[in-house]
Formats: C-alpha cells, sequence, structure tokens
C-alpha cells in the first residue's frame, strides 16, 4: 500500500482539492501532523478515514518527522513511501506519472521532485532534522551521503510546475506563508530570520558568498541580516555533505537509471 506523509496547517481552502487530486493514487494511507490549524482543516482531515492524524506543534522538518515515525509503525519495508504538501493539487497527468513510477522504485533509491518517494525500508535511519527551510535538500543530501540513490526525471522540474498548482502559482508568496504562523510583525520577522538561518544549516553553502547571492534585495540592511544570520547558522552548526558543494550542488550531480534520466 502506497504511505504518504506530510505536516498541515490552515489549509482547509485547498485540502479537499488536494486530497480529490491524489484520488487516482488508492488504494493509500495517509499520515499528517496538524500544527493546530484554526480554521477546521483537523476537522476537515479527520472525516477522511484513510487519514491518521496527530496535533503537534513543531517545525515543518520535525512535523515531517513525526509523520513518518507514525507512518514506519505501521508500513511493511517494500511499502512504497512519499510525503506532500497539503495545499498542493496535482494534475492528473502528474498523478498518472507517480502512478508508473510507484512501481519501478526499488530499494535504495529516492526520486526528488516526486515526495521522495521510495520504499520503505530506505526512510528507516533517514530521520527529518528540526529546520524550516531546506530540510528537503539537507535530508535528499544526507541520502546520498549514505548511499541511497537519488532518481529525476530529466525534464523533472519544468514537469513538477507544469503539473502542479498551489498558492505559489497564484504569487502567494514565502512571507505570505508565515503570515500564517506569526502572531504579529515581531513574530514574523523572527520566523523569517530563522528561515534564513535554518537555510544556511540545510543548504550548506561553501561561503557566506554564495549565501548572500540568495538574496532578492541587494542593500546594507540585507547584508546585515544575511551576515548574522550567518553567524548564528555556524554556531548552531551547518549539514554539510561535500567539502566543495552546497547541499544542493551536491544532490544535483549525479547520474540516474535509465527509465528517468537526468
Amino acid at each position: 500500500m502506497l504511505r504518504i506523509y506530510g505536516t498541515v496547517y490552515n489549509n482547509a481552502d485547498l485540502l479537499e482539492k488536494c486530497l480529490e487530486s491524489i484520488s487516482g493514487l488508492r488504494p493509500y494511507k495517509i499520515y499528517a501532523v496538524d500544527n493546530f490549524s484554526t480554521d477546521g482543516t483537523y476537522d476537515i482531515l479527520k472525516r477522511h478515514k484513510e487519514v491518521k492524524i496527530e496535533r503537534l506543534k513543531c517545525s515543518r522538518g520535525k512535523g515531517r518527522d513525526i509523520a513518518l515515525s507514525m507512518l514506519l509503525k505501521e508500513a511493511a519495508p517494500d511499502d512504497p513511501v512519499m510525503y506532500i504538501d497539503f495545499d498542493m493539487i496535482f494534475s492528473p497527468k502528474y498523478v498518472a506519472m507517480l502512478s508508473e513510477m510507484i512501481k519501478e522504485v526499488k530499494p535504495n533509491e529516492m526520486y526528488l521532485l516526486f515526495g521522495g518517494l521510495s520504499l520503505a525500508n530506505t526512510n528507516v535511519n533517514l530521520p527529518w532534522r528540526d529546520l524550516n527551510s531546506a530540510e528537503d535538500w539537507e535530508r535528499l543530501a544526507r541520502a546520498k551521503n549514505k548511499g541511497i540513490r537519488l532518481l529525476l526525471d530529466k525534464n523533472g522540474i519544468i514537469k513538477f510546475r507544469d503539473f502542479v498548482n498551489n498558492r505559489e502559482a497564484i504569487g502567494y508568496m514565502l512571507r505570505d506563508r508565515e503570515k500564517r504562523y506569526a502572531n504579529g510583525s515581531l513574530s514574523l520577522k523572527l520566523r523569517l530570520f530563522r528561515m534564513l538561518v535554518d537555510n544556511e544549516r540545510g543548504m550548506a553553502h561553501k561561503s557566506f558568498r554564495k549565501f548572500y547571492e540568495s538574496s532578492g534585495k541587494k542593500n546594507f540592511g540585507s547584508f546585515l541580516q544575511f551576515l548574522t544570520a550567518y553567524a548564528f547558522a555556524q554556531i548552531l552548526g551547518i549539514y554539510s555533505y561535500d567539502p566543495k558543494k552546497s547541499n544542493k550542488e551536491y544532490v544535483l550531480g549525479f547520474n540516474t537509471s535509465t527509465l528517468w534520466k537526468f
């Protein structure tokens, strides 16, 4: 049986559409961690018999790790496993492609842009870090470092953008997403700063210059913010798996199967 996991917070507006869009993947079971939604998200999920849900206050990475742990307690070693964001709406073409990939996935393999599709046993010793940003790149880099084969369709990035719709597609940006969690302007600033710190911890840029290049604005205020975040990240610890490459560069530098060429 396909096992799906993820975290959710105040996604009532898109949740039913999301679940309906993946209905073609049934039979499956969903494991979700709800970060105490206030818009009815929890109640919607409770109505779905195929969903197992817990409510916990936690980061995005920690929530995924808890959901994954829930899943692994019930999954057979060869059950296919993937994670999703519950504000995404998947196209029929994407679901059809994913259905074929589920049949192909083998032990010690993981697909990048398809929710880390892999077998349950591949995920046993691969917990998620307690990060709010770049948690996926960090985990993929760690997976590769452990010898797990990473796979990606050569047109995967284009296809993913074509086949999946979410708030970003209508201009819903990172700051808007974080506003849903924040309690006031100070809380929002702290959340955004933590995301900068976590981004560096999970992405492991090889210099401050490389980290600062990811800034959308280049001014003195932005420079100080990135410099401070970089210093905090160094203190808290960087998750790095290659001496010369960032985790993203490390993940993308590989050859893949003949079916899903990169």
